[in-house]
Parts: structure tokens; C-alpha cells; sequence
């Protein structure tokens, strides 16, 4: 299995592209002509679709939403068609992959956009308003850490002494809400939703509209790495636990589904692992009669052991001149934090990614 899992963006692309060519289905290419390549990389979304292109069931598949994260789902997107999960499907249900959503954060081991915009913060109604630009108060102490002028590569890094201290007063979760729900007023700092659409946002937007517009019935799988137990998949859903969204993703996984969205009760709680993040992609695909959205998080590494991967790269593209003797390294602890190269890890992100796919296809044919 170790085979299925790419080197870089380029090699991820060769292998979807090869997998999708063995079979029937239709690939459509969007190149990004927003950001020119340093090299000679094109940066480009493929789609592919299995099945009916009028089919009223559709099984979506997403990978790359950030970045980095893409090698994880390219790999399971990949060894679905190798491993023939999605093969005869029934004639009113049809799998559509979405690869490499944000090809520019792919191809240089980034979570961010071009822009430095986090895709699934970017999808908001309107940027222009004072409650957008005002939200997420709690970010406004932290961004001076997050987004570090001076690094240096030796632990402790710079700042993280504070982000202890800020941690022991606060509390963990209290943090990690603080950091990545977003925030739309540093254009430099971390889990930045932008102040327009991103060029990734809009092709998706094309992409629904085109290829979505005859089903009435979406479930989407959204591949992410980062958060969580090493290996483990977490089943996320947006919706609060009295939600349609959130009702639905249960009938179909079952009660292991997580919510970003606190609890009932006298305790409020989040049980997922994931902040309850605003302006993410699910909104894009609201126009769907009956929409079943779920992200796949994969757990890596200690989330901490990640935060400190995001403030290095974020120091390099903002702060650190483009060195390129540091962007192997800054690339490096990027793919460590949100891509282990591990064994039992990609195994185990196989696995479980065989379970939940087998799982939406039976429901869709429900």
C-alpha cells in the first residue's frame, strides 16, 4: 500500500490521473492562473466522475481542501479505484472526485491558498462587514505568536514559553478555538478566511454548479489530517446535534459522528476533535436538496507539535525572505505534522477511509 501514497503534488496528479484513465469515467482539469509557479509545476484541480453524469445520488470525494492534507486524501481517493470500492454502481448513483481543491498548498506542502487563506474559512456569505472584520476576538492576543516575526529552528521555538503560559490560563480547547475557528482582520496571521473569494473557493463553486446541479441527493467526504488520535478517522459534521445536517450524518455513520457545535446540557461540551470553524466549504454545497457533509480527519501528531509546524511555515512566507535553504525544512515539518511516513499510519488512514466510503455508497442506494 506503501505505493499509493505520493512523494509530492506532481506524482499525486500522475497517480490519480493513471487510476481515473484505467476506467470509465469523465476527468475535467481547472488550472489556476492566479499564482505563477516558481517552477515548472502546473497547478490544477482534476475532477473525475463515476457513474451516470445524471445520476440523482452522488457520492463527492474531496481532497486538498488544505494543502498538505491532499497527500492523505489523493491516497485514499486513489486506492478507492484501485481497490475497486466504487465499482458498479447503480445506475442512479454516481462517485465524483474533486482532487487537489487547493493545488497551490498541495504543491508547496502549505494548509493556505496562494493568498494565505485558509479554503475552508474563505466561504462566507459577504467579506465586507464589521461583525466578519470583528470576529473571533479572542485571536487579536495571540496573533504577535501565531505569526512570529523572528523564528529560529531549535526548540523551544520562539514565543511557545507564552503560548504554555496562555494555555494554563485558558485552558486547551479554549486555545485551539481561539487559533483556527478563523479570523478575516490579519491578512499574514494564521487560519486567515480572506477578504474575497480565493481562486479555489470560486472553482469549487463552478464545480458544484456544473456537475451537481441534477442531484438531489450529495453525500460529500471532505479529507483532512491534523487533529486527533495518530491514524484515527473522525467523522465530523458542522451541524449542532438538533441539526438536519448533523441528524443526517448520523442515520448514515451512525453515532460516531462528532460535532463541532457544543453539546446540550448543563456542561456544554465539543466532542470533536475540530473547533467549531466558520466559513467552511459545506455552505458551498447548501443549494442541495438533501446534503450529507462530513470531514475525515485523520489524527498525526500532538497538536501542539502541529501548531508549531503552521508558525514556521507562516514565519517563512511572511517573514522569512523565501530562503530557499530553509523551505525544505519548513516543508519538511509541514509533512511531518499533517503526513507521517509511517506504515501503520497510512494502513490504518486506508482502512478507515474502505469503512466510510463502503459505508455512504450503501446509504446512497438506500
Amino acid at each position: 500500500m506503501r505505493g499509493l501514497f505520493p512523494g509530492d503534488y506532481s506524482s499525486a496528479r500522475s497517480a490519480f490521473l493513471l487510476a481515473c484513465q484505467a476506467t470509465k469515467c469523465e476527468l475535467k482539469a481547472y488550472k489556476n492562473d492566479r499564482y505563477e509557479t516558481r517552477d515548472s509545476v502546473e497547478l490544477i484541480t482534476d475532477t473525475a466522475r463515476f457513474g451516470s453524469e445524471k445520476a440523482k445520488s452522488v457520492l463527492v470525494l474531496i481532497s486538498g481542501t488544505h494543502g498538505v492534507e491532499g497527500f492523505c486524501g489523493s491516497a485514499c481517493q486513489v486506492a478507492s479505484i484501485k481497490l475497486g470500492l466504487i465499482d458498479d454502481l447503480p445506475s442512479e448513483t454516481a462517485v465524483f472526485m474533486i482532487h487537489a481543491i487547493n493545488p497551490y498548498g498541495f504543491a508547496y506542502s502549505r494548509r493556505v491558498t496562494e493568498g494565505n487563506v485558509d479554503l475552508n474559512r474563505n466561504c462566507v456569505t459577504t467579506f465586507d462587514t464589521v461583525e466578519l472584520r470583528e470576529f473571533n476576538p479572542d485571536y487579536e492576543a495571540l496573533n504577535g505568536l501565531l505569526n512570529p516575526v523572528e523564528w529560529r529552528f531549535e526548540k523551544p521555538h520562539v514565543g511557545f514559553d507564552k503560548i504554555l503560559e496562555y494555555i494554563s490560563q485558558s485552558g486547551l480547547k479554549r486555545f485551539q478555538a481561539a487559533v483556527s475557528v478563523g479570523q478575516y482582520r490579519h491578512a499574514n496571521g494564521l487560519f486567515y478566511g480572506g477578504s474575497e473569494s480565493s481562486w479555489s473557493r470560486t472553482t469549487l463553486e463552478k464545480i458544484i454548479a456544473n456537475e451537481l446541479a441534477d442531484a438531489t441527493n450529495v453525500v460529500v467526504v471532505d479529507y483532512h489530517t491534523g487533529l486527533g488520535r495518530p491514524g484515527r478517522g473522525e467523522l465530523i459534521s458542522i451541524g449542532g446535534e438538533t441539526s438536519q445536517a448533523y441528524q443526517r450524518a448520523v442515520r448514515l455513520y451512525g453515532k460516531g459522528v462528532k460535532s463541532t457545535k457544543p453539546t446540550k446540557g448543563s456542561e456544554p461540551t465539543v466532542e470533536s476533535v475540530s473547533a467549531d470553524v466558520h466559513g467552511s466549504i459545506d455552505a458551498l454545497f447548501k443549494g442541495t436538496e438533501s446534503l450529507t457533509y462530513v470531514a475525515l480527519e485523520f489524527g498525526t501528531v500532538e497538536v501542539l507539535e502541529v501548531l508549531e509546524a503552521l508558525r514556521a511555515d507562516n514565519w517563512f512566507y511572511q517573514h522569512g525572505e523565501r530562503n530557499p535553504s530553509l523551505a525544505a525544512e519548513v516543508a519538511d515539518d509541514m509533512r511531518k505534522a499533517f503526513y507521517p511516513d509511517s506504515e501503520e499510519w497510512r494502513q490504518s488512514v486506508l482502512h478507515r477511509s474502505a469503512q466510510v466510503l463502503t459505508t455512504a455508497l450503501a446509504g446512497l442506494d438506500c
